[in-house]
């Protein structure tokens, strides 16, 4: 009897342990969840103001200097810190190449344009529709 006893008290102790590492498995999920959607609705995503007035877009010094504030300031709106899996560091260089080409989109100097182009390995005519 006293065995008997001790192997239900047993049986017991493993199904509650399972339980609770269950439980604890799901709230660890839906508190993941939960975070995946708040950053996904946030209304005002990172943004970083670039500063170029300072700067003569009319020679090639300038707009050099500026396209490296903006790639600077993407990297930086971009940079996740959540580790350095691959997954990350894939969505972080994915997102700092749209950011620094809407920003240039958005600057619409020519010059700007054309030198984001040769960076990015891509057609004068294929940075113009980013533009747009």
């Amino acid at each position: 009897m006293n065995t008997r006893n001790t192997a239900i008290r047993n049986s017991f102790d493993v199904r509650r342990l399972a339980l609770t590492t269950f439980a604890t498995a799901c709230l660890a999920i839906a508190a993941t969840a939960v975070h995946a959607a708040e950053q996904a609705r946030d209304p005002d995503p990172m943004m970083k103001t670039v500063m170029y007035g300072d700067l003569n877009l009319a020679n090639p010094q300038g707009v050099e200097r500026l396209y490296r504030r903006i790639a600077a300031a993407a990297q930086q709106v971009c940079d996740s810190r959540q580790g350095r899996s691959l997954h990350a560091q894939a969505m972080e260089s994915i997102c700092t190449q749209q950011s620094i080409a809407r920003t240039v989109a958005a600057v619409g100097q020519p010059a700007l344009t054309s030198l984001h182009a040769v960076k990015t390995g891509k057609s004068d005519g294929a940075a113009r529709l980013a533009k747009q």
